[in-house]
Protein backbone atom coordinates (compact mmCIF):
# COMPACT_ATOMS: atom_id res chain seq x y z
CA UNK A 1 0.00 0.00 0.00
CA UNK A 2 3.04 2.43 0.71
CA UNK A 3 4.31 1.58 -2.59
CA UNK A 4 0.47 2.75 -4.16
CA UNK A 5 0.66 6.43 -2.00
CA UNK A 6 4.32 7.06 -3.17
CA UNK A 7 2.74 6.15 -6.73
CA UNK A 8 0.03 8.71 -6.29
CA UNK A 9 2.15 11.50 -4.81
CA UNK A 10 4.79 11.48 -7.88
CA UNK A 11 1.80 11.34 -10.35
CA UNK A 12 0.24 14.01 -9.16
CA UNK A 13 3.73 16.32 -8.23
CA UNK A 14 4.55 15.47 -11.92
CA UNK A 15 0.80 16.28 -13.02
CA UNK A 16 1.24 19.89 -11.15
CA UNK A 17 4.25 20.53 -12.47
CA UNK A 18 3.89 19.82 -15.83
CA UNK A 19 0.45 22.19 -15.77
CA UNK A 20 2.09 24.98 -14.27
CA UNK A 21 5.20 24.97 -16.52
CA UNK A 22 3.49 24.87 -20.11
CA UNK A 23 1.09 27.15 -21.98
CA UNK A 24 -1.76 24.92 -21.80
CA UNK A 25 -4.93 25.07 -24.70
CA UNK A 26 -6.86 24.21 -22.27
CA UNK A 27 -7.89 22.49 -19.16
CA UNK A 28 -10.34 19.99 -18.74
CA UNK A 29 -11.83 17.56 -16.28
CA UNK A 30 -14.83 14.74 -16.95
CA UNK A 31 -15.88 11.39 -15.35
CA UNK A 32 -16.41 7.72 -17.56
CA UNK A 33 -18.73 4.90 -16.87
CA UNK A 34 -18.59 1.44 -18.79
CA UNK A 35 -17.89 -2.08 -18.46
CA UNK A 36 -14.19 -4.03 -17.94
CA UNK A 37 -12.61 -7.24 -17.61
CA UNK A 38 -9.90 -8.43 -15.79
CA UNK A 39 -7.36 -12.05 -16.75
CA UNK A 40 -6.03 -13.24 -14.00
CA UNK A 41 -2.92 -15.53 -13.96
CA UNK A 42 -2.40 -17.19 -10.66
CA UNK A 43 0.81 -19.24 -10.07
CA UNK A 44 0.35 -23.09 -8.84
CA UNK A 45 3.20 -23.52 -6.60
CA UNK A 46 3.72 -26.86 -6.73
CA UNK A 47 4.55 -26.48 -10.29
CA UNK A 48 5.81 -23.21 -10.72
CA UNK A 49 3.28 -22.95 -13.81
CA UNK A 50 0.60 -20.40 -13.74
CA UNK A 51 -3.15 -21.32 -14.45
CA UNK A 52 -4.96 -18.22 -15.96
CA UNK A 53 -9.01 -17.43 -15.34
CA UNK A 54 -11.04 -14.32 -15.72
CA UNK A 55 -13.95 -12.46 -14.75
CA UNK A 56 -17.45 -13.82 -16.56
CA UNK A 57 -19.81 -11.24 -15.99
CA UNK A 58 -17.65 -8.50 -16.61
CA UNK A 59 -17.29 -5.69 -13.84
CA UNK A 60 -18.68 -1.56 -13.71
CA UNK A 61 -15.83 0.55 -14.63
CA UNK A 62 -16.00 4.13 -13.45
CA UNK A 63 -12.99 7.09 -13.33
CA UNK A 64 -12.83 10.96 -12.67
CA UNK A 65 -9.77 12.71 -14.52
CA UNK A 66 -8.12 15.94 -15.16
CA UNK A 67 -5.62 17.35 -17.54
CA UNK A 68 -4.63 19.81 -20.05
CA UNK A 69 -4.57 19.70 -23.91
CA UNK A 70 -2.18 21.37 -25.88
CA UNK A 71 -2.36 23.87 -28.66
CA UNK A 72 -0.48 21.40 -30.71
CA UNK A 73 -3.21 18.08 -29.79
CA UNK A 74 -0.75 16.47 -27.12
CA UNK A 75 -2.60 16.03 -23.96
CA UNK A 76 -1.58 14.94 -20.65
CA UNK A 77 -3.90 13.43 -18.15
CA UNK A 78 -4.22 11.58 -14.55
CA UNK A 79 -7.39 9.80 -13.85
CA UNK A 80 -8.76 7.61 -10.77
CA UNK A 81 -9.96 4.05 -12.29
CA UNK A 82 -12.18 1.30 -10.26
CA UNK A 83 -13.29 -1.70 -11.28
CA UNK A 84 -15.98 -2.89 -8.94
CA UNK A 85 -15.91 -6.12 -7.05
CA UNK A 86 -15.70 -8.84 -10.03
CA UNK A 87 -16.13 -12.85 -8.96
CA UNK A 88 -13.66 -14.97 -11.11
CA UNK A 89 -14.13 -18.07 -12.52
CA UNK A 90 -13.77 -21.10 -9.83
CA UNK A 91 -13.14 -19.39 -6.75
CA UNK A 92 -15.70 -17.21 -6.47
CA UNK A 93 -13.48 -14.57 -4.80
CA UNK A 94 -14.56 -11.13 -4.44
CA UNK A 95 -11.84 -8.22 -5.77
CA UNK A 96 -11.62 -4.60 -6.23
CA UNK A 97 -9.36 -3.04 -9.02
CA UNK A 98 -8.14 0.40 -8.05
CA UNK A 99 -5.99 2.15 -11.09
CA UNK A 100 -4.19 5.64 -11.02
CA UNK A 101 -2.94 6.59 -14.64
CA UNK A 102 -0.91 9.13 -15.37
CA UNK A 103 -0.65 9.59 -19.19
CA UNK A 104 0.28 11.21 -22.81
CA UNK A 105 -2.06 11.29 -25.73
CA UNK A 106 -2.70 12.97 -29.25
CA UNK A 107 -5.60 14.12 -30.65
CA UNK A 108 -5.24 13.25 -34.57
CA UNK A 109 -6.33 16.49 -36.67
CA UNK A 110 -9.97 16.70 -38.05
CA UNK A 111 -11.89 19.55 -39.01
CA UNK A 112 -15.32 17.84 -37.85
CA UNK A 113 -16.18 17.97 -34.53
CA UNK A 114 -15.55 14.39 -34.14
CA UNK A 115 -11.97 13.25 -33.33
CA UNK A 116 -10.14 10.28 -32.10
CA UNK A 117 -7.34 9.76 -30.06
CA UNK A 118 -4.40 7.54 -29.00
CA UNK A 119 -2.43 7.63 -25.49
CA UNK A 120 -0.92 5.87 -22.77
CA UNK A 121 1.66 6.10 -20.00
CA UNK A 122 1.91 4.45 -16.11
CA UNK A 123 -1.21 2.69 -14.52
CA UNK A 124 -0.24 2.74 -10.28
CA UNK A 125 -2.61 0.15 -9.70
CA UNK A 126 -3.59 -1.97 -5.93
CA UNK A 127 -5.62 -5.16 -6.06
CA UNK A 128 -7.54 -5.63 -2.86
CA UNK A 129 -9.10 -9.20 -1.84
CA UNK A 130 -11.36 -10.39 0.89
CA UNK A 131 -12.14 -13.75 1.98
CA UNK A 132 -10.80 -15.29 -1.34
CA UNK A 133 -9.64 -18.53 -1.92
CA UNK A 134 -6.79 -17.35 -4.27
CA UNK A 135 -5.36 -14.60 -2.25
CA UNK A 136 -6.60 -14.51 1.06
CA UNK A 137 -8.25 -17.59 2.30
CA UNK A 138 -8.63 -16.59 5.64
CA UNK A 139 -11.86 -14.06 6.57
CA UNK A 140 -9.88 -12.23 9.65
CA UNK A 141 -7.85 -10.09 7.29
CA UNK A 142 -7.60 -8.09 3.87
CA UNK A 143 -5.00 -8.69 1.16
CA UNK A 144 -4.20 -6.96 -1.65
CA UNK A 145 -1.47 -6.73 -4.48
CA UNK A 146 0.14 -3.35 -5.95
CA UNK A 147 2.89 -2.18 -8.44
CA UNK A 148 3.05 -0.12 -11.36
CA UNK A 149 2.45 -0.90 -14.85
CA UNK A 150 1.81 0.51 -18.67
CA UNK A 151 -1.22 1.28 -20.00
CA UNK A 152 -2.52 1.95 -23.34
CA UNK A 153 -6.13 3.80 -24.60
CA UNK A 154 -7.76 5.07 -27.80
CA UNK A 155 -10.63 6.05 -28.34
CA UNK A 156 -12.97 8.98 -29.73
CA UNK A 157 -14.63 12.00 -28.70
CA UNK A 158 -17.12 14.72 -30.23
CA UNK A 159 -17.66 17.84 -29.36
CA UNK A 160 -21.02 19.83 -29.08
CA UNK A 161 -20.18 22.57 -27.67
CA UNK A 162 -17.08 25.08 -26.49
CA UNK A 163 -17.62 23.47 -23.12
CA UNK A 164 -18.99 19.76 -23.57
CA UNK A 165 -17.35 17.11 -25.09
CA UNK A 166 -18.59 12.72 -25.42
CA UNK A 167 -16.72 10.06 -25.87
CA UNK A 168 -16.18 6.06 -26.11
CA UNK A 169 -12.88 5.22 -24.42
CA UNK A 170 -10.88 1.76 -24.97
CA UNK A 171 -8.46 1.09 -22.14
CA UNK A 172 -6.10 -2.38 -21.67
CA UNK A 173 -3.37 -2.48 -19.02
CA UNK A 174 -0.67 -5.17 -18.75
CA UNK A 175 -0.51 -5.40 -15.12
CA UNK A 176 1.72 -7.88 -12.82
CA UNK A 177 -1.30 -10.32 -12.16
CA UNK A 178 -2.88 -10.41 -15.58
CA UNK A 179 -4.45 -7.69 -17.52
CA UNK A 180 -7.22 -5.19 -17.46
CA UNK A 181 -9.25 -4.27 -20.00
CA UNK A 182 -12.15 -1.29 -20.03
CA UNK A 183 -14.47 0.26 -22.76
CA UNK A 184 -16.31 3.52 -21.16
CA UNK A 185 -18.65 6.32 -22.12
CA UNK A 186 -16.82 9.36 -21.21
CA UNK A 187 -18.27 13.18 -20.28
CA UNK A 188 -15.87 15.90 -20.61
CA UNK A 189 -16.18 19.45 -19.71
CA UNK A 190 -14.02 22.24 -20.75
CA UNK A 191 -14.25 25.07 -18.14
CA UNK A 192 -13.85 28.64 -19.90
Amino acid sequence: MTTHRNGLMIAISVFLFMSASAHAEGFFLGFSLGGGDADIDVPIFSSGDEFSFDNESGVLAADVFAGYEFSNDVFIEVSLQGYDNFNVTLFDDDLELSVVEVGVGYYFPSESKLRFFAGGGLAIWDLEARESLVFNPGPEEEVGLDGTDFFIEGGTEYRFNDWFRMGVTLSHSELDFGSAQSIELTFKFVPQ
